[in-house]
Formats: C-alpha cells, sequence, structure tokens
C-alpha cells in the first residue's frame, strides 16, 4: 500500500530524505579532523535504507585519526560496527577534557534531549577553539512535529512505528525543546559558538505507507519548497563553530 515512486516524483520531484544532505555535509567538512566525537551515535553512522552506507560511513570516518561514540544505549552501542573507541553515557555530562576535538555531530539527536542546554555547554566546552558541532534534527514549527507535540507519548511511540517500520524499541520519546532557529541561535551564543550555516530542508514523506492517503502530505511538501514558507519545512541541519580564542559571536546568516 507503500506510495508509488512514480506518484512522489510527479507532486514533489525535488524531495529527498534530508540524511542525503547531512551525509553531503560530513563527506565535505572532514579535512583536518583529527578527532571526532559522535554524540547519541545509536548503532550506525548512517542509515541502512541508504545505498552503500556503510561503505560510504566507512570512508567517512577513515578520514580522520580517532572516531569516539558516546549512548545512552547500550545494546545500540554494542552493535556500532565502525566504532573502536565507545562509550555508554549520559550526553549532557561528557566525561572528555576540554578541547578534546575537532569535531562534534549527532543526527537526530537534539529532539530527544529533555535538557539539550546543557549538551550543547557540554559540546562547546569539549571542542577545541575554532572546531565545528553539525547537527541533523526536526524543526518544531513543521506541522506534523507540532501535531505530534500534542500526543501522549506511548501512542506517538506506536503511530511513529507503524509509519516508519521501525522496532519500538528504536523510537525515542522526543521533546523538541531547542529545534527551532531563534533558540539554536540563543543557546549557541550563550555558549561561544556562531551558527555557520543553517538549512531547512524537506525529508521523506512520513505517511508514505499509508498508500494514496500521503499525497495532501506530498501536496504540502511542495507549497513548503517556496522560499516564503521555508520557515516550516520539516527539517534542519545546523553547523555551529566555537569561536576562536580571539574572536567574538557574529551574527548567523539567513537560514537557506
Amino acid at each position: 500500500m507503500t506510495l508509488s515512486r512514480a506518484v512522489r516524483r510527479t507532486i514533489a520531484p525535488q524531495l529527498r530524505n534530508s540524511t542525503w544532505a547531512y551525509r553531503e555535509i560530513l563527506e565535505t567538512t572532514m579535512s583536518g579532523v583529527d578527532r571526532w566525537l559522535d554524540i547519541g551515535c545509536g548503532h550506525q553512522l548512517l542509515p541502512s535504507w541508504m545505498p552503500d552506507g556503510l561503505e560510504t560511513a566507512k570512508a567517512i570516518a577513515g578520514q580522520c585519526r580517532v572516531l569516539v561514540g558516546v549512548d545512552g544505549d547500550l545494546p545500540a552501542l554494542s552493535n556500532h560496527q565502525l566504532l573502536k573507541h565507545r562509550l555508554l553515557t549520559d550526553v549532557e555530562c561528557l566525561p572528555f577534557a576540554s578541547a578534546s576535538f575537532d569535531l562534534v555531530t549527532a543526527n537526530m539527536v537534539i529532539e530527544h534531549l529533555s535538557t539539550p542546554q546543557r549538551t550543547i555547554a557540554e559540546v562547546a566546552r569539549v571542542l577545541k577553539p575554532g572546531g565545528r558541532f553539525i547537527f541533523h534534527t526536526p524543526n518544531r514549527l513543521f506541522w506534523l512535529v507540532r501535531l505530534s507535540s500534542l500526543m501522549p507519548a506511548s501512542f506517538k511511540r506506536r503511530v511513529a512505528g507503524l509509519l516508519e517500520g521501525r522496532p519500538l524499541e528504536d523510537v525515542y520519546p522526543t521533546h523538541y525543546r531547542l529545534n527551532t532557529p531563534e533558540e539554536i541561535e540563543r543557546c549557541a551564543r550563550a555558549h561561544g559558538m556562531r551558527i555557520d550555516d543553517l538549512r531547512l530542508l524537506n525529508s521523506g514523506v512520513a505517511t508514505g505507507r499509508l498508500g494514496a492517503l500521503a499525497i495532501p502530505e506530498l501536496v504540502m511538501i511542495r507549497v513548503l519548497e517556496s522560499d516564503r514558507f521555508a520557515h516550516a519545512r520539516s527539517n534542519m541541519i545546523v553547523i555551529l563553530r566555537k569561536a576562536d580564542r580571539d574572536e567574538a559571536v557574529t551574527e548567523r546568516p539567513s537560514p537557506a
């Protein structure tokens, strides 16, 4: 009953999952990275549905000398195929010395944090001056995120499992407490970082497994391709840069 590829291409021909953009950013930002920390790393760097995802992830990881993964889920962490260095820990209290990493990343993690400001403070602490924090997360202004925030947690888990085809143990609670550009900017500046890039992107069709019932969502996605409604797209990819020692934190660029 899943929506056909032809229908998707007809209504929203430019649509692709925003994880592709996250992957491309990783591929182009590894130059000069020696030590990389992936927080909330789960069991993979790139999703298994992505063609050549594991091979690409290995190639990306191979460009740095040290890749460390941290997560609070032991089974997921244990199943991560790329990591030589892994640690079970709370991402709001990172057990690393200050200025330890050139790069920190988080793929679909920020929305799950109950106090994300603490994590941002810890990321800023463990980054070297000039280091970057790249994260991919939903946009709280997206209509489906607004709707899901009104659902009871148990019902939301079941709906997410149904629509995304994931086992319930892979569906974690969400809070969306740092999921608008304005909140991100305020938090970044408070911790000595600036926004180098903030991209608002449409992503996959959440209701795609419901066949023709997904057509209204595709039409909505087509509308959100307009610059006028970019603020309400489903996902964000953000690059924060920690200020150099003598550098002032300046205004962020406009979201693309």
